[in-house]
């Protein structure tokens, strides 16, 4: 349904996305995939909140390996003003990050669990904060996350672009 609403690919196919990640990322940008997704709080309240304890791969540390180049720019359909409302995280500078240097809790999907992460990757770390309408261009090859939503809820506006459909 989002690739039919007229609005959503008008937005997806601004110039100033396009111009940006050709001049950033030196290519001609694809659009891949739009999507958008609800995060709730658990409906646990008694459930723990940790990586091990999670129904949401994307809440653990992980990599987008889909194609050659993984850009994605997200948007926040509901204010992500504050850490309890699940904030997108990304570890600056590790796109390029050899796969092999981690302890993988899954080595077919790239996930890793924070507390195996290096401390100087952990001090790379940026949070996303921001009101609805907030939006971000962010390299989906860096080691990311979306945290756990513990009030309220998160709506997220995905587009994804790379270099080739393949």
């Amino acid at each position: 349904e989002l690739l039919s609403s007229r609005e959503v690919t008008k937005f997806a196919l601004k110039d100033n996305w396009l111009n940006y990640i050709k001049e950033k990322y030196k290519f001609e940008p694809k659009l891949i995939d739009i999507t958008a997704w609800y995060t709730f709080p658990s409906n646990n309240p008694k459930e723990e909140l940790s990586e091990e304890n999670t129904s949401y791969d994307a809440q653990i540390w992980h990599r987008d390996v889909d194609r050659l180049t993984d850009i994605k720019i997200l948007t926040y359909l509901s204010d992500v003003d504050d850490f309890k409302d699940g904030p997108f995280e990304i570890i600056n500078e590790t796109h390029s990050f050899s796969l092999t240097k981690l302890k993988y809790l899954n080595k077919n999907n790239f996930r890793v669990l924070d507390k195996n992460l290096p401390s100087k990757m952990k001090s790379k770390k940026i949070s996303f904060l921001g009101k609805k309408g907030t939006n971000f261009i962010v390299n989906t090859r860096c080691l990311h996350r979306g945290t756990k939503v513990k009030n309220n809820f998160r709506l997220v506006l995905e587009l994804y672009f790379s270099n080739s459909f393949f």
